[in-house]
């Protein structure tokens, strides 16, 4: 779609096709909308699709590097089979407020380099997170850890970023946090889960991301 990639608005394929190449839409700047579904997204299949600010996760099973990056993209729901978020996936997607991780496994270096959203929720199923997964993400106010042991983390994973609370379930999870190696740089800001508390402060954020 090179040549056409000025003009491409709305992209509709028919159930069949479950593969996005790489490079496919590549550069696309005003592609709004996806109308079909996918079990496999190519390398910067929509790399800076500016305008494209949904797609239908529900049967990504895989997506390779930079899959989105630099998209309009503002909601992500991972769906049951995806279990790696590749690197770089979703970096520099300024919009993306809203996450959901599913039952993802390992999240790539990069994968939401500087992404706006206020509250994120870590899987139990976790147990890796790459170099700069979460750079720059200076919006992020709560991290919730559902994984009771700590998912491995590098030494700047959250580079330029600071969530004010890190959430665990519980006093044991608290102190296996607060001792991991690179969590224990955050061990001020871990607290154990509070769920009134929490849901109190993720409609609030709510709120802001509305106006």
């Amino acid at each position: 779609f090179a040549q056409l990639n000025q003009y491409l608005r709305i992209v509709s394929v028919n159930s069949e096709t479950k593969i996005i190449g790489d490079n496919a839409f590549e550069g696309c700047p005003i592609l709004g909308i996806y109308d079909g579904y996918a079990t496999i997204i190519g390398k910067r299949a929509f790399y800076f699709c500016q305008v494209l600010s949904g797609f239908p996760f529900s049967q990504v099973e895989e997506m390779d590097e930079s899959a989105f990056q630099f998209s309009g993209i503002r909601d992500f729901r991972a769906g049951p089979k995806l279990k790696n978020i590749s690197a770089s996936c979703f970096a520099d997607c300024y919009k993306l407020k809203s996450v959901d991780l599913g039952s993802v496994e390992s999240i790539g270096h990069h994968s939401f380099d500087s992404c706006s959203f206020h509250t994120l929720t870590l899987p139990k199923t976790l147990t890796k997170i790459g170099n700069y997964a979460f750079q720059n993400c200076t919006y992020l106010e709560n991290l919730v850890c559902l994984n009771r042991e700590p998912p491995l983390i590098c030494e700047k994973t959250f580079y330029g970023t600071t969530p004010n609370k890190i959430w665990v379930v519980d006093e044991k999870a608290a102190n296996k946090y607060s001792a991991a190696k690179y969590w224990s740089d955050f061990k001020d800001n871990i607290q154990v889960l509070n769920i009134d508390e929490l849901k109190k402060k993720v409609n609030e954020l709510e709120k802001l991301d509305e106006k």
